[in-house]
Formats: C-alpha cells, structure tokens, sequence
C-alpha cells in the first residue's frame, strides 16, 4: 500500500494528488457531504477527472459503473441528493469516494444517520466492496455493534491512545482494557438476569492535559498508584489481543 509510512500534512490543500487519491473519507451525514446543487453525476463525475485525469466524457462513461457498484441505477445520476432517501445519498457519498481507487478509505460513523434497516444495507454494500476491490478500509464508531460485524480488528482509544487492539471475533471475550469493558458493560442485552451497569466515575480529561502514566486512570475502577506515574507496557494475551494496562487478567 503506497499509504503505508507516508507523511500526512494537516492541511488537505497542502497534500500531494497522490495522497488525495488514494485516501479517501465517507462522512457521517450523507444529507452534509454532497453539494444540493450537483446531481449525483456531477459529484460522482468530479474525483474522476480531478483526481484520475479522466475527460469529461469519459468520466461519464464510469458513472454508470460506480452507481451499479453501490446498488443504485443509472438513471439516478440525472438526480439532486434532496430526491433521494438518506441510504440511497451515502451510498451515492461511498460511489464518489471510490471513483478514484483508494488504497484506504476513512468511513467517519458512516451509518449513524441512519435508520437501522438501512444500516445494515449499507454495512453489507461495504462489505462487499471490500472483498470486490481490495479496499482497505478504517471504520470509525461508538457503535460496537457494528464495529463486532463490519471489522477483522477492533482498535479502541481514549484521549487519543490506542488502549486495546483485539481481533473483531475476541471483542466479546474476556481480558480486556478497562476501559473496553466500561464500553461493553454498557451495551443493552437481554438475558435471564439484570444486568448491573456501573458507570464510569469523574470528568473526561481535557485533551490539551492528558494525565500522565496510563491516561483512563482518573476514571478506572482498578487504578493504582502506578497507573498514575508511569505509562503500561503493552501485554499480548495468548489470543492476540493486545492491552495497554498494568493489571491484565491471566486468563478468560
């Protein structure tokens, strides 16, 4: 992958063709991310020829191909995103995302806006543009439900540091990062006993002060003094998870 070790300047003017190309974002609201004055051909049309180098009319001649890689028809190029549901218009944003062949493309909470039938239409059109085209892909969301179906491997953060990084089939299964299990602890289920959920105490730190030594330990349940001077070292259970805590359970 041509991404891999190469500098990403903040600015997205000041990064090169090559990098925009290969590296490209679905936002999460799909009724924000397309111009209300373009139809679908247009914002479709517009990274072909910007980004691949493609004339006018044969970026036309692809249009037809993205819109039937996202499920759509061609006749709903001739459309304005306001004449389309909100599955059909971040289906038309992942179309226009891929017309320039990314290596990686970045999916910001991509269904969170949606209803959740259509979630999961969504979800399984990705899915299967990535087993298709070889896209690698890096899906960002709170939802770890969908995170459990749609991922290879899970990676949770806090504060900006990686505290866990677990295959998608281990998320479920014990050890784990505090923090990951404050997350599952709080997801509904349904079983024959209540479920007792226990709230993580104190205020999320500011960014701009992180604490020192391992940053969850204002507000972990296991914390010690240790925690708060000096930063883990990274333990590697014998299913490949990988955690970033001083106090990590043996065994499931």
């Amino acid at each position: 992958m041509q991404l891999l070790q190469a500098p990403l300047p903040r600015r997205v003017e000041q990064r090169p063709a090559t990098t925009l190309r290969h590296l490209q974002l679905v936002f999460q609201n799909p009724q924000e991310s397309l111009n209300p004055f373009q139809t679908v051909g247009t914002a479709i049309a517009r990274p072909l020829q910007s980004l691949l180098g493609r004339s006018a009319e044969a970026a036309q001649q692809s249009i037809a191909q993205l819109l039937q890689a996202v499920r759509l028809p061609i006749e709903y190029a001739q459309r304005l995103p306001a004449q389309l549901s909100g599955g059909e218009r971040q289906r038309v944003a992942i179309a226009r995302a891929i017309a320039s062949q990314p290596e990686l493309l970045l999916l910001d909470e991509p269904v969170s806006a949606l209803d959740v039938s259509v979630q999961a239409t969504v979800l399984d059109l990705l899915r299967q543009l990535r087993q298709e085209q070889g896209i690698g892909m890096v899906l960002i969301s709170h939802d770890l439900a969908v995170v459990a179906n749609s991922a290879d491997w899970v990676a949770v953060l806090y504060l900006g540091q990686l505290m866990e990084l677990t295959p998608s089939a281990e998320l479920l299964n014990l050890p784990h990062h505090p923090y990951t299990q404050a997350l599952l602890n709080a997801v509904p289920r349904i079983d024959e006993t209540v479920q007792e959920i226990v709230p993580l105490q104190g205020e999320i730190p500011n960014l701009s002060q992180r604490p020192g030594g391992c940053p969850f330990h204002t507000r972990c349940p296991l914390a010690q003094a240790v925690c708060r001077t000096q930063a883990p070292d990274w333990h590697i259970t014998a299913k490949g998870k990988q955690i970033f805590c001083h106090f990590v359970p043996e065994s499931e």
